[in-house]
């Protein structure tokens, strides 16, 4: 098909053999569907959603939410939020809202879309794919990114081996496909699809 490639994925959405939607503006995460970890404050209706806050530290910390629910073949999750602030990350640092997930391929291979703000001043969003079980070291590559200093959502759409990185910002009038990805198609499992910030 002739297609423009994110019409073609929203309307392969609809065909999914499954949906789920967690509305976190409108109801406490069900704990049987969400687990979160450092930030754990209740849900209260006046944040208008989810707040999650991780305070900057000198090591590698994070706060968020995983879905407890594994995936199988294709699949499309969006979250849309709204990003208070991003605390001045130290030299050669970042700070940034990532969603990821993690196949289970045996490589443990990671897809995360994230927007961050780097410790020289850019704002932008980088899809990245990280692989192995090296405990020298995991391999990383970047597979897209574009400049942004605002940003509303965060969107992966695997389709056959193939994972699409979206992201939803005013400054690139709506949604827009910033990479693809040859991820293979192994399930995710249960608790390795999170949103998270760092």
């Amino acid at each position: 098909s002739n297609d423009d490639p994110l019409v073609a994925l929203n309307r392969e959405r609809t065909t999914l053999a499954e949906s789920v939607r967690l509305d976190l503006a409108h109801a406490p995460p069900d704990d049987a569907q969400v687990s979160r970890w450092r930030d754990l404050r209740p849900w209260n209706p006046a944040d208008g959603g989810l707040l999650i806050v991780a305070p900057g530290t000198d090591n590698w910390t994070s706060a968020g939410a995983a879905l407890l629910r594994r995936i199988e073949g294709d699949f499309d999750i969006a979250v849309r939020f709204d990003r208070e602030s991003f605390d001045p990350p130290a030299d050669r640092q970042n700070s940034r809202v990532s969603l990821q997930v993690e196949l289970s391929d045996g490589a443990a291979t990671r897809l995360g879309l994230v927007f961050q703000r780097t410790s020289y001043g850019a704002m932008e969003v980088v899809a990245e794919v990280t692989a192995g079980n090296d405990p020298t070291g995991r391999s990383y590559r970047s597979v897209g990114r574009v400049g942004v200093s605002s940003v509303h959502g965060l969107r992966l759409a695997r389709r056959a081996r193939h994972m699409a990185c979206t992201v939803l910002s005013d400054e690139l009038a709506g949604e827009r496909i910033i990479a693809w990805a040859d991820v293979g198609d192994a399930p995710v499992a249960a608790g390795n699809t999170q949103i998270y910030v760092h």
